[in-house]
């Protein structure tokens, strides 16, 4: 899951990319976390070094315009509370996601996934021509990052809550990594009761 977040700037940057992940805490102490990134066939051709494949354990698909791979990891509430610090290593990743996750009542957890690492020398545009620059924003129109949480009730969040109550969701669009003040949170926050 690390790869869709603290990495995920820079292949966004490269060209039309988009991310998006799930964090559904089920129930029974069990987390199930759905991970889909979609690029350009374009993108996805330039990327291959032919001979390693990001989406071995996922389901895949390359039309004639889109690469698309959907993963899905599975592992416990105490898996994430036993972890100090903030990042946690997940079951499978060779690398740590960033991510507190902390208890605060019995069925109730606390979500906080940092996000300077998507932000970090975004910002930083004073070496591109402004037509450069206008050409990356108009390319990267449409696309981003969706992260979900989503539990029995959102009890609170700096996102937006589903209909429902049991989703909160953060959008970051392409385009705002390359604004010297992006409207991005530097955190993601959410209070969730889970089943």
């Amino acid at each position: 899951m690390k790869k869709f977040l603290a990495g995920a700037a820079m292949l966004l940057l490269a060209g039309c990319f988009d991310v998006d992940v799930t964090m559904d805490f089920t129930g029974d102490d069990n987390v199930e976390v759905l991970s889909t990134y979609k690029m350009s066939r374009e993108l996805y051709a330039m990327m291959q070094d032919g001979e390693t494949d990001d989406c071995e354990d996922g389901e895949k698909s390359l039309t004639e315009e889109y690469y698309t791979c959907s993963e899905v990891e599975k592992f416990t509430v105490t898996e994430l509370l036993e972890q100090e610090g903030d990042s946690v290593a997940l079951p499978g990743q060779e690398e740590e996601m960033p991510m507190i996750v902390e208890r605060i009542d019995d069925d109730i957890l606390r979500i906080v996934i940092p996000l300077g690492d998507l932000m970090e020398g975004m910002g930083d545009d004073e070496e591109m021509p402004p037509e450069m620059l206008v050409m990356f924003k108009e390319a990267m129109l449409g696309h981003g990052m969706k992260l979900t949480i989503r539990g029995q009730e959102i009890m609170q969040t700096n996102g937006e809550v589903s209909e429902d109550g049991r989703s909160a969701v953060l959008n970051i669009p392409l385009v705002e990594l390359l604004e010297e003040k992006p409207e991005i949170p530097e955190e993601f926050i959410v209070v969730v009761k889970t089943p």
